[in-house]
């Protein structure tokens, strides 16, 4: 967190694969005012409620079971003020989800909501197996996310993406058009 800019005022997160809600919990910490929390797992968002009753933020936090692909479009869409846009998005997916084509959706739905899920100046961050950050769909350009920077970790590393002005084309790995 101490990488990221701080959040700017007003700002949502949004915790995607989001488990114990860790990362949307610490955004709040860190000056968000509200947090979305979206994880398909019933113990997880059990525990995830349990966490933000007992830290006193249910308030600030709106909790989705349901799987992040079906969650997005839901959250591009909503009127009753639980969706976007989002300044910091959060995605923790299972580490298999490179390889098996979900996070090049995530990434695909997420540069086509854009409008409506992310500020412009808002920062994504994916987490992943260490060994994947050449995968082509961490490297390309979705839209208008572009991946900026990669930080490594041991077996662990988390890319950032960032909202550029102009969609890039999907094929083109540098981001340049």
């Amino acid at each position: 967190f101490n990488i990221l800019p701080p959040p700017p005022e007003g700002a949502a997160a949004l915790d995607l694969y989001a488990g114990s809600g860790a990362l949307g919990i610490e955004a709040l910490s860190r000056g968000c005012d509200r947090a979305v929390f979206v994880d398909q797992d019933a113990r997880a968002h059990k525990t995830l409620h349990t966490n933000l009753a007992e830290l006193g933020l249910l308030a600030r936090g709106t909790t989705l079971l349901l799987p992040v692909l079906r969650a997005l479009p839901r959250l591009a869409t909503d009127r009753s003020g639980a969706g976007g846009p989002f300044a910091w998005v959060f995605a923790d997916p299972p580490y298999a989800a490179a390889a098996s084509g979900e996070l090049g959706e995530l990434l695909q739905l997420l540069g086509a909501h854009r409008e409506a899920l992310l500020t412009p100046d808002a920062t994504l961050v994916i987490e992943h197996a260490a060994r994947d950050t050449e995968l082509p769909v961490l490297r390309a350009a979705h839209g208008a996310l572009l991946r900026t920077s990669v930080r490594r970790y041991g077996d662990t590393a988390l890319s950032f993406f960032t909202v550029t002005p102009e969609p890039q084309r999907l094929d083109d790995p540098s981001g340049a058009s």
